[in-house]
């Protein structure tokens, strides 16, 4: 039970951390883009919770047992400490088990699944963006463009501002966006 409490306050605060980020990161993310990644949010992290929860759940459950003398208990009774090791490994080959299938299927489809979630949120935000000038800034870039028709942008310049200095990246007259599947960032 103890694991299971664990895993389950770990895996929240990760994906209550992941999901901050990714807002922080993306201005203008919606709470409903956040809600819809819930689920891959989740198996992303399951893999980094489970072994910790695992770790924590063994770490307090045989704390206790010091602290309130049941392994003094065991030993007065003549039962081995050896005898307390087939359920922690037990549930250690479970854990392994649904890690296995976490880490080798479920994440790396979860972070397909959001990687298109991205592109779309994307795609639907330069369709919505009507004609005219329009500039979008995130951390230290700003992309700039006169006009955007049809996925074409006429006058655009990316700019990349470190430390406070200007830096001038890219200028076109005119240039076409599109979106590509096989792209991972």
């Amino acid at each position: 039970m103890g694991f299971l409490v664990t895993a389950v306050l770990l895996v929240g605060l990760l994906v209550l951390g992941f999901g901050a980020s990714l807002a922080r990161r993306a201005e203008g993310v919606g709470a409903g883009l956040l809600l819809q990644l819930l689920p891959e949010l989740t198996a992303t992290v399951a893999g980094l919770a489970l072994p910790v929860a695992l770790l924590l759940a063994t770490t307090f459950t045989f704390s206790r047992l010091a602290a309130e003398g049941e392994l003094d208990a065991f030993r007065a009774a003549g039962i081995p400490a050896r005898r307390l090791l087939p359920p922690v490994v037990l549930l250690a080959a479970l854990v392994a088990g649904v890690l296995a299938v976490v880490l080798g299927n479920v994440a790396p489809r979860a972070q397909h699944r959001m990687a298109a979630a991205a592109r779309e949120a994307l795609r639907a935000v330069l369709q919505a963006l009507g004609p005219g000038p329009r500039q979008l800034r995130h951390a230290e870039t700003t992309i700039a463009w006169s006009d955007y028709r049809g996925g074409e942008v006429h006058d655009l310049r990316v700019f990349v501002a470190p430390e406070g200095q200007l830096g001038f990246v890219f200028d076109a007259r005119r240039a076409r966006l599109w979106f590509d599947p096989s792209c991972r960032k």
